[in-house]
Order: C-alpha cells, then structure tokens, then sequence
C-alpha cells in the first residue's frame, strides 16, 4: 500500500468524532479521486468524509441479506463480492438503497476473498443508525444455499396430518446437522 493510502485507511479507521480537519481532508482527496464518487457534488462528498468508515471482510461472510434495510453503501477496494448473478471488483461501488422495496436491500451480498472496503452510511433517520447491521455467519449461508436450491422447504400450508404420520415436521435432518 502507498503511503498515501495508508494514511487514508488510518484515516477511516478513526471514529467520526476523532477526526482532525487534515483526517477529513485526506479522506475527501481520495474520495473524490474515486470513479464511484463521480456524478455527486462536492458538498456530498465532503459529507460522505464525516461517517465513511473502513471495513475487512473475509470469504464466504454473508454481508448482507435480501429484505435487510439499506443503512449504506459500500466501496469496494480489495477483493471481490457477489451480488444476484454478479461479481463487483476493486473500484465497484455496490448495496445502494434501492428506490423499491421500500429502502431493503433486493438481494444477497457474499464476500468471496478477503475484501477491504470503504462504508457510507445513509442519513435516513427511518433506518437503522449506522453499524446496526446485521451480521451472518456460515450457518446462514449453508442455510440460504438450502434454501435456494429447494433442500429445505419453509412455509406453505400445513401438511395434513394423516400424510405426515411418523414425519418429523419443522427443521429436516440436513438442517439439524447445520
């Protein structure tokens, strides 16, 4: 990493409320350097340097799940994520709050290799407050990867009773062994 870069990762790493005038000028130099940032206005960005913080995820983390609220947005800066049939590289920006769904987030976010990103958090007081997220481990994820390929059936109606004797109704044996 560059010297320079390194300070703009010490700089984010930093709470908010600890930043110098020069922490918030770093962060702002190289945000607005960023291709993500293109399009918003300087008075965004430096808004953006007052809460944007710096997050490590490792492999097969579930960032976030379809249905969670979108409390921010992310920048990816290493590494690599897939998002509903897509795989964002460094540079990407990616988990913006959708305009559907009421501001939750449409799908699934997994982190493939060890990623470094950048967090902007929304100032929408109807959210969450900022790191209040959710967050999943590999259970959840061998139980989405169930799910989605029909292993694991949940919800529907209630099976009859005479068609379910002696069935164990609730989690399957694959489930418990999760």
């Amino acid at each position: 990493m560059a010297e320079t870069s390194e300070r703009f990762i010490k700089c984010l790493i930093k709470p908010p409320i600890a930043r110098t005038d020069e922490d918030l000028s770093c962060v702002l130099k190289h945000l607005r350097g960023m291709q993500a940032m293109s399009g918003l206005g300087g008075e965004v960005i430096k808004a953006m340097c007052k809460t944007a913080r710096y997050e490590v995820h490792e492999s097969n983390h579930l960032l976030y799940m379809q249905n969670d609220y979108a409390t921010c947005w992310y920048i990816l800066l290493s590494g690599s994520v897939f998002i509903d049939c897509n795989m964002y590289l460094p540079g990407s920006s990616f988990g913006k709050q959708p305009l559907w769904y009421d501001g939750r987030r449409g799908s699934e976010c997994l982190i493939l290799e060890h990623s470094e990103m950048i967090v902007i958090d929304y100032p929408d007081s109807r959210l969450l407050k900022p790191n209040q997220r959710r967050s999943y481990e590999a259970m959840d994820l061998e139980m989405m990867l169930a799910l989605e390929s029909e292993e694991v059936k949940v919800g529907g109606p209630i099976p009859d009773e005479k068609v379910t004797k002696g069935v164990n109704i609730g989690l399957c044996q694959k489930c418990l062994k999760l």
